[in-house]
Order: C-alpha cells, then sequence, then structure tokens
C-alpha cells in the first residue's frame, strides 16, 4: 500500500483529499504545514508527498528545498496544491524537481487519483531503474502539468499509448506496486459498511467507561463551592467523603503554590481556607470529570486543549447563568465543564469508525445521521447520551448538556443550554477551543435577552481570562515544563494588520466574532460601514449583518465603502447568518455563518499579506 503525505494548512482541503485517497486504497497522513511535514517524514517515509504552497510557520517551498537536501527524500515525488496559477512560484518549484501541479478550484477526484497513480509509478519505476536521474533534477517549466479537464487523459493517449489498467496493456513491476484497490463509484447506490451493532457500541462505552464515574461527593463539592453561601467547614464534610478528593486538596494545600510559613496543612478545612473555593471546585472537576477522560491515539486529537475549552466555558457559562440565578450558578459550572465528555470519547474510542462514517459521506451524499445509524447502529448524539449516563451524571448536569446538542431545546433546561452554546462560542472566540476548525459567530441583542436576561453580558478581558484559564489547566495536568511551553503558544498568531469590523447594530457586544478577531489582529469594531477615507488607515474590512439585505449593510453598501478607499481594493469578508443567499459569480458575496476559526484566520493572514496603499 502506498504512503502519501498531504501537507495543507486548510482543512477544508486537507482532510476531503486525505479521504478520497484512502477510499482508492492508499494509506495517508496528514500535516497543517511544512514543519510538521518535516517531523512525519521520518515516521512515515510517503511514496508522495501533496504539497500546498501558501502556509504559515513554514510554506511549500522552504519545506522543498528542506528535504531535498536530504538523501532519503530527494527523490520523493512532489505534487504541487496551488490555489492560483503562479508561473513563477510553480517554475521555483521545478527547480525541486516537482513536475506536478493541481490547482485546488480546478481538479475532480478522478484527476486527482490519475495524477497520484502516474506519479507513483514514476517514482517507483525510478527507484527500479539503475542510475536513474533523480527527481531533484531540475525540471524545465515546460514539463511541469497542470491538472485541467481531461488534460491527463489527452496526454497518456496522445501517443497512441494503451491507458494504464486498458485490457492487454502490459502491467510493470513498478505499477503493480503504485496501483491501488479499484475505486468505489461516487453515488447513493455506493456500498456502504456496517461496523458495529448498538449493542457493540454501547460495550465499548460501558468497557471504557469503567470505574471512571462521578461521586455525589465530587458532584456536591463543585456546585457548593460556587455558591456565594458556601463556607470552608462545609465544602470540607463534603470532600472528606471522597478519599481521592481529599487527598488531591490536601496535595494542592501544601504545594509550593499555596505553602505558607505556618507549616503543613493537616485539616481539609484549613486546606480548603489555604487553597479558596475556586481551587478546591477546579481539583474536584479535575478528579471527578477530566480523570474519566480516556486517554487518545487520535491522530491531532489534544486532550489538554479539551482540559482548556471546558474550562473556558464552564467558567463562561457561570458567568451567564448567575446574574440571572445565583443558586444555578454551580450547576453551570460543572454542565459547562461536561458539556464535551460524549464527544471526546467518541473521538477516542469511534475515531476509525466515524472517519468511515465520513468517508461514506463524501462517496454517497447521505445525510450523516444516516450512515451513522447505519454502520455504526447509532447516532454521534446518541452515542454522547451513552457517555452522560454512564458517567453516572445528576440529571440536572445531564439535562442542559443534552439539550445544548439538541436542534431545539425545550423546556426548563433550555435556558442552561443556549447558555451553553454561547459560553461555547465565545471560548472559541477567545481561542480557546478544542480545534482550530471550531465555529465563531456574533450574539443577537434579542437571543442574549431570551437566554441570560441581558442584552449585552459583561465579557471577561481577553488577555486575563486566557492566561488564567491556560495557567490552571497547566496546573490542574501536571504538565512538564517542555508541554506547558508548547500549550501557552497560540493557535494562529496574531498579524499585524488592522481590521475594520462591521457589525449590524442588532448584534450584541457579547460577541465571539470580535474576540476572536481582536486576537487576530488590531479590530476596531463599529455599527456602521466607513464613510469617505475612514477606511484608510485599515488593511481588510469583515461586515456582518444578521441578512445579506440588511439597510446599509447590503451588497451596494459594502461596495460603495470600499470603492471610498483611495489606494486600490481591501480584502472584504461578507458574513451573514441569511442562509437562503447564494454566491453570485464574479460579485462579492456573502460567507454564511457560523464561520471555523481556521478561515478567519486565513483571511486575516491573507490581509496582511496584501500591499498596502
Amino acid at each position: 500500500m502506498s504512503k502519501i503525505l498531504v501537507i495543507d494548512d486548510m482543512a477544508i482541503f486537507r482532510d476531503p483529499i486525505a479521504a478520497s485517497l484512502r477510499m482508492a486504497g492508499y494509506e495517508t497522513c496528514c500535516a497543517a504545514n511544512g514543519k510538521e511535514g518535516i517531523a512525519l517524514l521520518q515516521s512515515h517515509q510517503p511514496d508522495l508527498i501533496l504539497l500546498d504552497v501558501s502556509m504559515p510557520v513554514m510554506d511549500g517551498l522552504t519545506f522543498l528545498k528542506t528535504i531535498r537536501r536530504e538523501k532519503a527524500f530527494d527523490a520523493t515525488p512532489v505534487i504541487l496544491l496551488t490555489a492560483m496559477a503562479d508561473k513563477q512560484c510553480v517554475m521555483q518549484a521545478a527547480g525541486f524537481g516537482v513536475r506536478d501541479y493541481l490547482l485546488k478550484s480546478r481538479f475532480s477526484l478522478t484527476e486527482l487519483l490519475e495524477r497520484v497513480g502516474k506519479r507513483l509509478v514514476e517514482g517507483k519505476g525510478a527507484a527500479l531503474v539503475a542510475g536513474a536521474a533523480p527527481a531533484s533534477t531540475p525540471a524545465p517549466a515546460s514539463a511541469l502539468e497542470p491538472a485541467t479537464a481531461g488534460a491527463a487523459r489527452t496526454r497518456e493517449t496522445a501517443s497512441g499509448g494503451q491507458a494504464r489498467g486498458a485490457p492487454g496493456a502490459p502491467v510493470s513491476p513498478a505499477a503493480q506496486v503504485a496501483s491501488p484497490k479499484a475505486t468505489p463509484v461516487p453515488g447513493p447506490d455506493a456500498p456502504v459498511p456496517e461496523l458495529l451493532t448498538a449493542e457493540e457500541c454501547l460495550s465499548r462505552v460501558r468497557a471504557s467507561m469503567q470505574g471512571k464515574t462521578l461521586s455525589g461527593a465530587v458532584a456536591n463539592v463543585i456546585s457548593l463551592a460556587g455558591s456565594p453561601r458556601a463556607d470552608a467547614a462545609q465544602i470540607a464534610g463534603l470532600i472528606a467523603r471522597d478519599s481521592t478528593l481529599s487527598v488531591r486538596v490536601l496535595q494542592a494545600a501544601n504545594s509550593a503554590t499555596y505553602a505558607s510559613k505556618r507549616g503543613p496543612v493537616t485539616t481539609l478545612t484549613d486546606a480548603v481556607r489555604n487553597i479558596g473555593c475556586s481551587t478546591v471546585r477546579n481539583i474536584a472537576a479535575t478528579v471527578g470529570i477530566f480523570d474519566a477522560m480516556p486517554a487518545t491515539a487520535m491522530d491531532g486529537f489534544n486532550p489538554i486543549r479539551c482540559w482548556q475549552h471546558s474550562f473556558a466555558v464552564a467558567r463562561l457559562c457561570e458567568t451567564l447563568i448567575a446574574p440571572v440565578d445565583a443558586q444555578q450558578g454551580g450547576t453551570a459550572y460543572l454542565a459547562g465543564l461536561c458539556h464535551d465528555l460524549g464527544e471526546i470519547l467518541i473521538r477516542t474510542q469511534f475515531g476509525r469508525e466515524l472517519q468511515q462514517v465520513c468517508e461514506a459521506q463524501t462517496l454517497t451524499g447521505k445525510p450523516r445521521a444516516e450512515l451513522e445509524r447505519r454502520m455504526i447502529g447509532m447516532t454521534r448524539g446518541e452515542l454522547a447520551n451513552a457517555v452522560m449516563t454512564c458517567m453516572g451524571l445528576p440529571d440536572n448536569i445531564r439535562g442542559p448538556v443534552e439539550a445544548m446538542h439538541s436542534a431545539r431545546p425545550t423546556g426548563s433546561i433550555a435556558q442552561m443550554a443556549q447558555a451553553m452554546n454561547y459560553a461555547e462560542l465565545y471560548a472559541n472566540g477567545l481561542l480557546l477551543s478544542s480545534s482550530v476548525d471550531a465555529p465563531v459567530s456574533p450574539l443577537l441583542r434579542a437571543a442574549c435577552r431570551k437566554a441570560v436576561g441581558v442584552e449585552n453580558p459583561v465579557a471577561p478581558r481577553a488577555e486575563e481570562f486566557r492566561a488564567e484559564i491556560i495557567c490552571l489547566a497547566a496546573m490542574l495536568a501536571r504538565l512538564t515544563p517542555a508541554d506547558e511551553e508548547e500549550m501557552l503558544k497560540p493557535l494562529f498568531p496574531q498579524q499585524q494588520t488592522r481590521v475594520w469590523l462591521a457589525r449590524e447594530p442588532s448584534y450584541s457586544e457579547f460577541d465571539p466574532l470580535a474576540a476572536a478577531l481582536g486576537l487576530l489582529a488590531k479590530t476596531d469594531v463599529y455599527d456602521h460601514l466607513p464613510k469617505g477615507e475612514e477606511l484608510a488607515a485599515y488593511g481588510a474590512i469583515v461586515v456582518v449583518a444578521p441578512e445579506a439585505g440588511a439597510r446599509g449593510f447590503a451588497v451596494t453598501d459594502i461596495q460603495r465603502a470600499v470603492a471610498a478607499r483611495a489606494g486600490g481594493p481591501i480584502p472584504v469578508l461578507w458574513l451573514t447568518g441569511d442562509h437562503t443567499v447564494g454566491a453570485k459569480p464574479g460579485s462579492l458575496s456573502p460567507r454564511h455563518l457560523p464561520i471555523p476559526l481556521s478561515d478567519l484566520a486565513d483571511f486575516v493572514e491573507s490581509a496582511s499579506l496584501t500591499p498596502q496603499a
């Protein structure tokens, strides 16, 4: 089985390409930039590399220059992935032995597989022929072959030769090695494997969660420690009911962080007074919630970032609910901590099966829920609920979490479920997400008022909140200094460009989108589009409105504002909650909310690279 390394910073391109290659019988591994790609080379030894050109950290050309210095990879075939036909870039790549490139906007699955098969055959053949010229020999620009409709098939048959795999065609040893198994024919009738039954799914959940339940004492400690009426003696009495929690609290009270000159702390009451209710609650969370997190082998999954995200959601959820109902603050905190446990276990215990579900969805076009039920016996949501049940979470916690993942939560738990949704979006906006592709979106004033009683909830100070959450997760996870340094690195670097965010007035000031933009670039928020030369000092403009035709924020308004800027065009990102508006070729068209963080970061980065007037 040939191995292919796919390097692209945009998951929207990288993941479908990798999935298509796996469906065709190839083994794949993925990287988000050249630096990650280099790290994978030694362990995976790919037979072919699909390489994006424009990437953060390390771009495609730098990656090529680096690997061609190594004898082991100086002849590894590379197919360039590029968003535009940049002749200079293509010629530079040719100097490193790249003989093929694909335009992202134009190639099809069939063309991709043809190109991959051809380059693998050539690469294997070169290795079998003694004295063959290394692939790193600079190729003339004319040798590069862009992928356009029918181009590959035309070139392969123009000389009268038979296409690979045609009846009677001779098959070389190299071709036998590189040829993938037959590609399934895409369409709704494509075969779908049945991987697990519902009972097998539940058995795996029970096995993975064995002994990892939330004790009543831990749940009560978390809830009471968040109550304004709590005192140290009450909390200590609850802690004493759980031996593991008691040891952790005493250890923390006697650690270097909290140790005092009075000598060792020997009672739980003194320990609670010494470290404070907030720390007690967080320690209880590590015992009751995060100790239940299974270890993972899934590529790219980072449990520490999940800790950060869950702590951030818990704090934000409490901040949103407590002003409405002070007694529910502790419950909101615990619900926020637990909101992702089901998803985490699914990713760690059912990763391979769900990857196959995604590939089947790409192949058949059928709804994901339908495929999940058919292939693994139950839907993702049903699996998440099963995890909540196995953990023994009380109804007042499990109910809002289940409702949060429901399309239309109802009843008394709907308010807390909606608050958790808003808290999750805002945590993503503060770049405390568990994934670079986590969604962000502004929130309507009316929706905030309905969910938490006010139109503009108080937002935390971004940098202070981030530092607190990151340090908390690092302390409780007991990270090594090297791991802690790695976790302190932001998901995306801040760019020096300046962004004008034009936000339609019906949106709340509690805005996850504005929070994200503020951490990605220097951002100023306005409730209107710029006029005259107001845009002169800015390198990009982001426009957000509930509807594409919102007064003062429609396409003609945006075009008029941009045209008034002297010095040429400026990058524009137009976001709207109106999903009925389609893109019109050749004109400014809206992106639909929510938007993945990675796409937002890509826009800001590209704007920072655009020459300013």
